[in-house]
C-alpha cells in the first residue's frame, strides 16, 4: 500500500498511541505564533500606547486563548496549553496596560 509522503509524515510516528510528530507540528506552531506577541508586548509595555488596540480585538482574543486554553487541557495537549498559556498573558498584559490607560486618561479628564 501507498501513502502519500504528507500521511507517511504525519502518521508513521506513533508511540504508545501519541502522535508524536504531529504533537511536535504543533509545538513548533506554538512556539512561533506565541513569540510573535513578545515584540508587541513589549513596544506597548514601553511606549504605553494603545490607541490602536481594540477593546473588542483584546476581549475577544482574552476569551478565545482562554477557551483554546481550555480545550488543550481536556485533549491533553501540551503544545495547545503551553502557547496558549504564554499567549493568554501576553495578550492580558496589553489588556492591563490598555486598561490603565484608559483609567488614567478617565481620571486627568475629571481633573
Amino acid at each position: 500500500m501507498t501513502l502519500a509522503w504528507c500521511e507517511f509524515f504525519l502518521y508513521i510516528y506513533i508511540v504508545e498511541g501519541v502522535f508524536v510528530l504531529i504533537e511536535l507540528i504543533g509545538m513548533l506552531a506554538a512556539v512561533l505564533t506565541t513569540f510573535a506577541f513578545f515584540p508587541q508586548v513589549v513596544k506597548t509595555v514601553k511606549t504605553k500606547s494603545t490607541d490602536d488596540l481594540s477593546w473588542t480585538w483584546l476581549i475577544m482574543m482574552i476569551a478565545g486563548v482562554f477557551f483554546w486554553l481550555v480545550y488543550g487541557v481536556f485533549i491533553e495537549s501540551l503544545s495547545l496549553v503551553s502557547a496558549n498559556a504564554v499567549t493568554f498573558c501576553s495578550v492580558a498584559t496589553l489588556f492591563w496596560v490598555k486598561y490603565s490607560n484608559h483609567r488614567n486618561t478617565e481620571f486627568s479628564k475629571e481633573e
